[in-house]
């Protein structure tokens, strides 16, 4: 499904890829994979360009491009001028298809993490609210102790992050949203082939 709205008033498209998958769908030995992810998509890469390659471009034509990944949803923004909108549209297939995920970007990436993690103790009312969330929710992926992730964080791999990001963002699985300076056949044709590039 496509929503869209036209807004001509501003030379610029916004994208919102949709999907009803998230870290309630990861399995306990992966538990923190969604931070990882969110974390170290963009930043890592792709097959073929380096983490700074592909920062550059993205800088250089002011596109702005992120994932969320939540309980139970996951959401992909870009935001690009009109003109450079298949560009950037091109560099969304491509990251989604075939991510780099650097190594070294993951492994601070999952550092980075684990030590917010760690540090969560000296703060009673995030304690609190963890405590109280697994107790409420036990048995439940709601339940699970965001501290297990110290444990799990560390075997997750870039394969891992690619097999989950190709799973949420399978093509039969994701509604989209785009508003702008785009005209309606544009844009629902420019869709079309993206989809068509993501599995279902």
């Amino acid at each position: 499904p496509v929503f869209y709205l036209p807004d001509q008033e501003i030379p610029l498209i916004d994208l919102t890829l949709l999907t009803r998958a998230g870290s309630v769908d990861v399995e306990n030995s992966k538990w923190g994979l969604s931070s990882v992810l969110n974390e170290a998509w963009v930043t890592g890469g792709t097959a073929r360009l380096s983490p700074p390659e592909f920062a550059m471009i993205l800088d250089e034509s002011a596109i702005r491009m992120s994932i969320t990944v939540e309980e139970e949803s996951s959401t992909i923004k870009l935001s690009v001028l009109r003109e450079d909108w298949n560009k950037a549209l091109s560099l969304l297939e491509e990251i989604l298809t075939r991510p780099g995920f650097d190594p070294n970007i993951v492994r601070v990436a999952k550092e980075q993490l684990i030590t917010a993690l760690r540090r969560q103790s000296g703060d009673a009312r995030t304690v609190s609210v963890r405590e109280g969330k697994v107790w409420h929710f036990k048995g439940h992926p709601y339940g699970r102790d965001p501290l297990d992730a110290i444990k799990t964080i560390p075997q997750i791999q870039g394969e891992d992050l690619s097999q989950s990001l190709n799973t949420y963002f399978a093509s039969n699985n994701v509604v989209a949203c785009i508003a702008g300076d785009i005209e309606k056949e544009d844009a629902i044709k420019s869709l079309g082939h993206l989809f068509r590039s993501l599995g279902k």
